[in-house]
C-alpha cells in the first residue's frame, strides 16, 4: 500500500473507532465528562488498532498500513538470511577465522545501503500520517482561536493581570524543568529532546477561550485566562526554537492554526451553536483520533522491559498537574492580590480545567509528527503512555477536586 493510501486508511479507521469509544465512555458517565472521555476513548482505541491488538491479530495488514517498506525490509531480511547460511557453510568447511571475519566485513558493507534504504522507505511511509496528524492539531487550534467567545473575563481587575502573567511564566518554567529533568534522568534522553517534552507538558492551554467543559467563576476571571495564555505562548516559542528546520512543518501547522484563527476571530461571528459545533469537532474529531494515533504508534509492552520506564510512567501519572499547581500557587501567593491569595488553589484548578490536558496530548502529537520522539524506543513509549494516562487521570479528577475545595466553605 502506498504511503498516502495507508495514511488515509489509517486515519479513516481512527476517525471511526476513536470517537465511538469516546462517546460510549461519555454515555457511560465517565468522570470528567467529554474531555476525559475523548482522551480515555482515544487511548483504548489506539491500543486496539495498534501493535498490541491489531498487530498481533493481523500482522500482515497492520504492517501494510502502519509500517510500510515491505519490499525493502524483505530484501534486507533475505540478505541477512543468506549471510547466516554462508557463515554456517564456512564454519562447516573449517575455513580460517580471518576468512570468516573478511566475509562479515563484506556483508556489513553490502548491508549498509539496504539498511539506509529501509530507513528512508519507513520515513516516507510515515510522513503522510504525521502531516495529517499535525494538520488536525492545527485545525483544532484554529477552531479554538477563531470561534473563541469574545467577552471580557468576569470581574476584570488589572491588579490581577501582572501576578497572573508571572504565574503563567512560572508554570511554564517549573513544569518544563521538572519534566525535562525527570525525562533526562530516568529515560536517558538527550537535553534537546527532554526540553521539547517539558515544553509540550508545560504549555498551558490552547483552548482557554473555547473551554471544553463547564468552568467555574475563577476560570472566567483574568487570572486563569492569563496563566494559560502566557504559559502557552512561552512553551510554543521554546518548541519553535528548539526544533530543527527539518521538523518545522509539524510545528508550524499548529502555530499557523492559532495565528490564522486569531486573524479570523473578529470576522467570524462566534454564536453558541458554532461554539458547540467547534467543541464537538475538537473533542470527537481531533482529540480522540489524535490520542488514538499516539497510542497506535507505540507498543506499550516496551515499557515493561526496564524499571526506568515503569518508574517514569508511575511518576508521570502520580505527579500530573503538580508543576502547574506549584507555579500558579507560588506566583499568586507571593505577588497576587488578597483575593488571589485566598483562591490560589481554585484558580489553579479552574485554569487547568480550561484545556491543559488536551493541549498536552495534542503537543505530544506534534513531537511525534516532527520526529522528536522515536516511537519505536522504550523511552518514547514511556513518555507517551505516562503523559496520556496522566492527562486522562487529571481530567477525571477535576470534578472531585472542585467538590473537595468547596467543602470547607459549606461548614
Amino acid at each position: 500500500m502506498d504511503p498516502l493510501s495507508a495514511a488515509i486508511t489509517r486515519f479513516g479507521i481512527l476517525l471511526l473507532i476513536a470517537p465511538a469509544f469516546a462517546m460510549l465512555l461519555r454515555a457511560a458517565g465517565l468522570p470528567g465528562r467529554a474531555p476525559a472521555a475523548s482522551i480515555t476513548g482515544g487511548i483504548l482505541a489506539g491500543v486496539l488498532v495498534g501493535p498490541l491488538v491489531f498487530g498481533s491479530v493481523r500482522p500482515d495488514l497492520f504492517e501494510s498500513i502502519h509500517v510500510g517498506a515491505a519490499d525493502a525490509r524483505a530484501e534486507l531480511a533475505e540478505l541477512d538470511r543468506a549471510h547466516q547460511r554462508d557463515l554456517i557453510a564456512l564454519r562447516t568447511t573449517g575455513v580460517s577465522p580471518e576468512a570468516i571475519e573478511e566475509h562479515q566485513r563484506a556483508h556489513a558493507m553490502e548491508r549498509e545501503p539496504l539498511r539506509e534504504a529501509v530507513q528512508l522507505a519507513l520515513a516516507r511511509h510515515r510522513e503522510p500520517s504525521r502531516l495529517i496528524a499535525a494538520g488536525l492539531v492545527g485545525f483544532s487550534f484554529f477552531l479554538a482561536s477563531a470561534l473563541a467567545r469574545r467577552r471580557r473575563p468576569r470581574a476584570l481587575d488589572l491588579r490581577e493581570v501582572q501576578p497572573a502573567i508571572g504565574a503563567g511564566l512560572l508554570v511554564a518554567l517549573i513544569t518544563m524543568l521538572a519534566t525535562g529533568v525527570l525525562v533526562a534522568w530516568l529515560l536517558k534522553l538527550d537535553r534537546a529532546t527532554s526540553l521539547l517534552i517539558g515544553a509540550a507538558t508545560a504549555a498551558g492551554s490552547a483552548f482557554t477561550h473555547l473551554p471544553m467543559r463547564w468552568i467555574g467563576v475563577e476560570g472566567r476571571r483574568i487570572a486563569a485566562n492569563a496563566i494559560n495564555v502566557f504559559a502557552f505562548v512561552a512553551c510554543m516559542m521554546v518548541l519553535i526554537l528548539a526544533t530543527d528546520a527539518a521538523a518545522s512543518a509539524a510545528i508550524l501547522l499548529p502555530v499557523g492554526g492559532v495565528f490564522f484563527g486569531g486573524l479570523l476571530r473578529g470576522r467570524v461571528r462566534s454564536t453558541r451553536l458554532r461554539r458547540r459545533a467547534a467543541r464537538g469537532a475538537v473533542l470527537w474529531l481531533c482529540a480522540a483520533p489524535l490520542t488514538a494515533y499516539l497510542m497506535s504508534e507505540i507498543d506499550p509492552r516496551l515499557i515493561s522491559n526496564s524499571w526506568r520506564t515503569l518508574t517514569f510512567v508511575f511518576l508521570a501519572v502520580s505527579l500530573a498537574g503538580s508543576g502547574h499547581y506549584l507555579g500558579a500557587n507560588l506566583a499568586l501567593k507571593l505577588f497576587g492580590t488578597p483575593r488571589q491569595h485566598a483562591q490560589a488553589t481554585m484558580i489553579w484548578l479552574e485554569s487547568h480545567a480550561l484545556g491543559v490536558s488536551l493541549t498536552q496530548a495534542m503537543l505530544l502529537v506534534v513531537l511525534v509528527a516532527s520526529d522528536a520522539l522515536d516511537t519505536d524506543s522504550p523511552a518514547a513509549t514511556a513518555v507517551i503512555v505516562g503523559l496520556l494516562l496522566g492527562a486522562a487521570a487529571t481530567e477525571m479528577s477535576i470534578a472531585l477536586l472542585r467538590r473537595l475545595l468547596r467543602a470547607p466553605n459549606r461548614l
